[in-house]
């Protein structure tokens, strides 16, 4: 499955902020802040790499409604040092 520009976006940040952090989980939120994009164009894209395997995520339940933290899998990983898996 090739990622699309926004997915790799979302899965890079991902990793990045596991990187700089030690933090396993990182919040759609964080995501969204740090992307400076939308919180839905991040859900969308954390949906569809979720179905394709390259992230787990798991529901949160807040005062504000339903989050989502995530956490990038091997194969996201591996996805993102694949040159043939990228599209812009």
């Amino acid at each position: 499955m090739k990622l699309q520009a926004n997915q790799r976006d979302v899965l890079q940040t991902i990793v990045a902020i596991q990187g700089d952090t030690d933090i396993e989980e990182v919040e759609d939120s964080q995501i969204a802040e740090e992307m400076d994009v939308a919180l839905n164009l991040v859900r969308n894209a954390l949906k569809s790499l979720e179905e394709d395997g390259y992230v787990r995520l798991e529901k949160i339940d807040t005062l504000s409604g339903t989050a989502y933290s995530a956490v990038a899998t091997s194969q996201g990983r591996a996805a993102l040092g694949d040159k043939e898996s990228l599209t812009a």
